[in-house]
């Protein structure tokens, strides 16, 4: 992530005519005062943003500018429930905890900048934002980001083969009765369903709260292969019932 915030600084002011026309200068970021900005929602160890081998670009009217390029790690809630076709919204929270109130933010823009983003085959950066949220104790400069997951690799690989299975499912009844394929096949047909979500289990998000829709669509789809399975054999036995047995009502 690269980020870049600036201030003014009224000490670091000088006039260019005294230093030879020079109107910007590198500084390191351990001998002047920044702010120490901080992940409000990190996922391990919060630390401060710049570190010690950072500069700052100081200009002749008192302007510090940090430029921040690195990993950062936060944490945000997902949810999964319309799994493989779900969106996700993250918000990674800045603040600075030693000021409190007496320092705020002002964001130059109200999207991030995403020229430099690498274009990723599992998600899609469909929306960003910029906004500074107030709170009882100090100000947060939260970045919101909105990402979408390409579908297509677990259409073509979950989707797709479990709509083949249910219509083949379907046609067990087609089969004539005599032939005497209509339980090997529907038995087939259960056993290779049940294969099938021992082998995308590893394929699923592993979530509990809250479960993904697919995960409930493949429990009723083994329930609906079992039931056919027990319809067929029940179907086969009223067919070769015999005659002269009475029915009972």
């Amino acid at each position: 992530m690269a980020l870049s915030y600036s201030w003014f600084d009224e000490k670091l002011r000088w006039n260019p005519a005294d230093f030879e026309g020079r109107f910007k200068t590198e500084i390191d970021v351990t001998k002047i005062w920044r702010p120490a900005l901080k992940l409000v929602s990190p996922s391990q160890k919060s630390e401060r943003l710049d570190k010690e081998y950072d500069m700052a670009i100081v200009s002749a009217t008192g302007q510090v500018t940090i430029m921040v390029n690195d990993i950062f790690y936060s944490s945000c809630a997902v949810k999964i429930t319309y799994f493989p076709f779900d969106t996700q919204q993250c918000e990674i929270w800045l603040a600075n905890p030693e000021y409190g109130k007496l320092l705020t933010f002002t964001p130059t823009s109200m999207e991030m900048d995403t020229s430099f983003f690498l274009d990723n085959p599992i998600w899609e950066v469909v929306k960003t934002s910029l906004k500074v949220v107030p709170t009882s104790y100090n100000f947060n400069f939260v970045c919101g980001i909105q990402i979408e997951r390409r579908a297509t690799f677990y259409t073509l690989n979950l989707l797709t083969p479990i709509l083949i299975l249910m219509v083949l499912n379907s046609m067990v009844f087609v089969l004539p009765a005599e032939s005497g394929e209509r339980v090997g096949f529907s038995v087939t047909l259960l056993l290779s369903v049940a294969v099938y979500m021992t082998i995308i289990s590893d394929k699923l998000p592993n979530s509990s709260k809250p479960s993904p829709i697919l995960a409930y669509v493949l429990v009723a789809y083994l329930g609906q292969s079992a039931l056919i399975c027990i319809k067929t054999i029940l179907s086969l036995r009223m067919f070769y019932r015999d005659e002269n047995i009475p029915v009972l009502f």
